[in-house]
């Protein structure tokens, strides 16, 4: 019994090592290195302006109907507000997320309105900002921390030449906060 047993163990021995062997000779295993930053706090910012509604007005027609493709017809001002910043960033920004229609980087109408659609862009121009473009804080002092604004518009743009019908415009951006 006892040389079973024994035989038994180096038996088992013997497989365990051969496993082993056969395990190191094939291209089925690898390693993962991962990365990333802790950041000591982020910014606050209150949740209404990450849940933002924001009206672009009655556009007459007529409005339209005399720009260009590509023109904006109406704009309204989009705001976050960000306080209590910790100094250990570099800067901050809003990342605006959507599927593009295929028009351009627009955002998609799921309203009735066509020869219209939204874009978003910068203060400084109005060219519209492709999907996951970053509007970045243009008043974030890193060396204080402290408070920092982001500031961007929702356009109205005409979008190509052909008579635009009335109706509604409904689209949706996704928010992210983005921290250097």
């Amino acid at each position: 019994m006892k040389l079973s047993k024994i035989t038994l163990c180096l038996a088992s021995a013997a497989f365990m090592l051969s496993a082993n062997a056969f395990a190191a000779g094939d291209n089925t295993s690898g390693s993962l290195h991962a990365t990333g930053q802790i950041l000591d706090a982020t910014c606050t910012i209150d949740s209404n302006q990450l849940n933002q509604s924001i009206s672009l007005g009655n556009i007459p027609v007529s409005a339209v109907t005399v720009v260009s493709p590509g023109a904006v017809v109406a704009q309204q001002d989009i705001n976050f507000t960000f306080t209590n910043c910790p100094t250990s960033l570099t800067g901050l920004g809003v990342r605006f997320n959507y599927t593009a229609d295929p028009a351009g980087n627009y955002l998609p109408n799921t309203g009735d309105a066509e020869g219209v659609l939204v874009g978003i862009s910068s203060t400084h121009d109005n060219t519209a900002l492709a999907s996951g473009a970053v509007v970045n804080s243009e008043d974030y002092d890193a060396s204080n921390g402290g408070d920092a604004t982001v500031h961007a518009k929702a356009n109205v743009y005409r979008v190509d030449s052909s008579v635009p019908t009335g109706g509604s415009i409904d689209s949706i951006s996704q928010i992210v906060i983005v921290y250097n």
